[in-house]
């Protein structure tokens, strides 16, 4: 069939999109590629580089987005990742986090600042 993914294919997108190797993307990838390829296509475009806004930025956006909603530790930890791979620093979450506190609140800041801590060692892993 046309439309599978073949494991190498998944292999190799798994190297440039870390989120394919959560079991949940990698079995849509594998089940319904009809679904996934548009989806992956999609994350692609608004990940990358735009005209205006930068890789980094737009991770830190998507950052504090996810602290807001309280994102699995297992996000929080590829998306700053992915945001330190693209040039962002430490402060430079730390003060989106901050920003991300006037409009979601002290939780918000502190499930944001608890995952930044958790991926530099200076609080324990989560279980």
């Amino acid at each position: 069939m046309a439309d599978e993914v073949t494991q190498t294919e998944l292999e190799a997108r798994a190297k440039s999109e870390p989120h394919i190797q959560l079991p949940e993307w990698s079995h849509a990838a594998r089940e319904d590629p009809g679904f996934f390829r548009p989806f992956a296509e999609l994350r692609t475009h608004v990940f990358a580089d735009g005209q205006a806004l930068p890789r980094k930025y737009r991770e830190l956006i998507h950052l504090c987005l996810l602290a807001y909603r309280f994102a699995p530790d297992r996000t929080m930890t590829a998306h700053l990742r992915r945001a330190k791979d693209a040039g962002a620093t430490s402060r430079e979450i730390m003060e989106g986090f901050e920003t991300a506190l006037m409009a979601g609140g002290v939780p918000t800041y502190l499930h944001g600042m608890n995952a930044l801590l958790r991926s530099e060692g200076a609080l324990p892993q989560a279980d």
